[in-house]
């Protein structure tokens, strides 16, 4: 009998315990024999992060010193560690989070290829950017040394494709929802949590950076237009947040909006408490929506959602949610209205958007895929 994979998995996502879902799902494989790393200590977007270590057995953490978190671009991991544990490990795969731009990226890479390890990488990148040096070197480096890459959605495919990456190395692979995290609650739990929040039904939801081309402006519109009461739940931070109040105060209306900063494992419970969830991504001239989370986890949540065609949304979303033009606030305004009052149409979506989170989301899915990866890397 051959001897299990001994697979390498890196990155500073990893620095929270529910993005190591997916790899906890890979690890249950008895073929793969998995390794973990992560930052030790992480500037996140929100707030400041130590490694969270979950109870899952079937994979080991090694926390790596990191320097320059703040900055996505230029974090590195330190060196010393970072090669002992790529050089010394004896790895069969090398599975790299970071994106190709980034300095951590080309760490990874670089000690990757002085190693009988195949390498390859994941990567969000949906719009055709060419870097400074050393950017740009980080990113040749990294394809050079890497004999597959994973793309989070088609956009980002034929975006990287356009740039001269090579499509026959390519996988599709999203990201993962947690199923079990992120579930449908019964409805005394969300009374419950409306009461917690003092909030009264109806209550749309709203999860993401509180910042421009999250289409914060376009939601405001359409609720000055809607002709029914509502309540809103804001679930994120950023410097809308002020300008999220000051709207509100001035309608008169703070005693219907709730801004929260959740933590990372109370998500869920709010998220699924809410009666349907709206994402107006907004497109810029260097920024779309790469794969939009937010609706893969209302799916989950048996949540239905009204999402812009930002980006990668129309693709994640297919047929089970409602899709709008981005910035027509009259149509937000209808859409929003209308599924408010339909009871029937909103169970709808939402049992719509909970079969395919299950069925192309789930971790038991996305872990299927990178199995194959695996596999195929292996088999070469």
């Amino acid at each position: 009998m051959s001897s299990p994979l001994r697979v390498l998995t890196i990155g500073h996502s990893y620095v929270v315990g529910l993005n190591q879902a997916i790899a906890a799902e890979i690890a249950k494989d008895p073929n793969i024999t998995l390794t973990l790393a992560a930052p030790s200590f992480h500037y996140g977007d929100l707030r400041r992060i130590h490694l969270e270590r979950t109870h899952h057995p079937e994979y080991e953490i090694v926390p790596l010193k990191a320097h320059l978190t703040r900055w996505n671009h230029v974090f590195s991991y330190e060196r010393r560690k970072l090669a002992t544990l790529i050089l010394e490990g004896e790895f069969d795969i090398v599975h790299n989070w970071e994106e190709p731009y980034t300095y951590a990226g080309y760490q990874i890479a670089s000690l990757t290829s002085r190693t009988r390890s195949r390498h390859f990488f994941w990567t969000a990148q949906n719009i055709v950017k060419h870097y400074p040096w050393p950017f740009s070197r980080f990113e040749r480096t990294v394809f050079r040394n890497s004999q597959r890459w994973a793309a989070c959605g088609e956009l980002v495919r034929q975006a990287m494709v356009q740039k001269g990456f090579p499509e026959t190395t390519c996988r599709i692979i999203p990201l993962a929802v947690d199923t079990g995290h992120f579930r449908p609650l019964q409805e005394n739990e969300k009374e419950n949590v409306l009461a917690e929040l003092s909030l009264q039904r109806p209550v749309i939801g709203f999860m993401g950076r509180l910042v421009e081309e999250k289409g914060l402006d376009v939601l405001m519109a359409a609720l000055g237009r809607l002709k029914r009461d509502w309540s809103l739940l804001v679930l994120g931070s950023g410097p809308y947040e002020s300008r999220l109040r000051t709207w509100a105060s001035q309608r008169g209306q703070e005693d219907r909006v709730r801004i929260v900063l959740a933590e990372h494992d109370k998500v869920a419970r709010y998220l699924a408490s809410v009666d349907l969830l709206v994402a107006p991504s907004q497109t810029r001239p260097n920024w779309k929506e790469q794969f939009g989370r937010m609706a893969t986890e209302a799916f989950a949540c048996r949540v239905p959602v009204i999402a812009s065609d930002s980006g990668e949304i129309p693709y994640v979303v297919g047929d089970a949610g409602v899709i709008l033009p981005e910035s027509d606030s009259s149509a937000w305004a209808d859409a929003i209205s209308e599924l408010l009052a339909d009871n029937v149409r909103r169970d709808q979506l939402a049992q719509r958007g909970y079969a395919r989170a299950m069925a192309h989301y789930s971790l038991t899915q996305v872990a299927s895929r990178y199995l194959e990866l695996y596999a195929e890397l292996a088999g070469e």
